[in-house]
């Protein structure tokens, strides 16, 4: 229960139940796992999710970003996350249409961060203007380097209170 952040240890007083849990990766396959099944580890109550995918025009930055040419399609994923009809989490994902899913990266890079919403993800999230929020910025490679995915997570700023990564680094081959 600790390694999943729903208990505290304080040393020489006890375990304690956490006020709020932590994020808590613990391997890289977590990364690959659906956010119904990251959700059902953590929360034991009705979990909403909703994905809107689409084809979209790669601006400048995704253009640079993923190698390929300002304006050619990249498929964009947006998951909208609920617990109980109250917004937990929103991501924008962004991959070249060749690249179904993160299956083959070979190498994750995250940014956890606290920062201004997107303008999408504060109105799901219903914060306040001016209101920081827990952002996660990730990155996929592939095993030749090249960014696979992206993807631009965000979640209430009280719903964590630490976020833990552990994970076992696998050899490259």
């Amino acid at each position: 229960m600790q390694s999943q952040g729903l208990v505290r240890v304080v040393r020489r007083r006890g375990a304690f139940v956490a006020d709020r849990p932590n994020l808590v990766r613990v391997s890289p396959e977590r990364q690959l796992e659906t956010a119904e099944t990251t959700f059902s580890h953590e929360s034991d109550r009705e979990v909403q999710i909703d994905r809107e995918v689409e084809q979209v025009p790669a601006t400048d930055e995704l253009a640079e970003a993923f190698g390929i040419n300002a304006g050619d399609l990249v498929t964009h994923v947006v998951t909208r996350v609920a617990e109980d009809r109250k917004p937990v989490s929103i991501s924008d994902t962004y991959q070249p249409i060749d690249v179904a899913d993160a299956s083959t990266a070979t190498d994750l890079e995250e940014v956890i961060a606290d920062r201004l919403p997107a303008p999408a993800h504060a109105e799901w999230l219903r914060t306040t203007p001016g209101d920081l929020v827990k952002t996660v910025h990730q990155r996929f490679f592939a095993a030749d380097g090249r960014l696979i995915m992206r993807s631009d997570i965000s979640y209430p700023q009280g719903r964590y209170d630490a976020f833990l990564f552990r994970m076992a680094l696998r050899p490259k081959s």
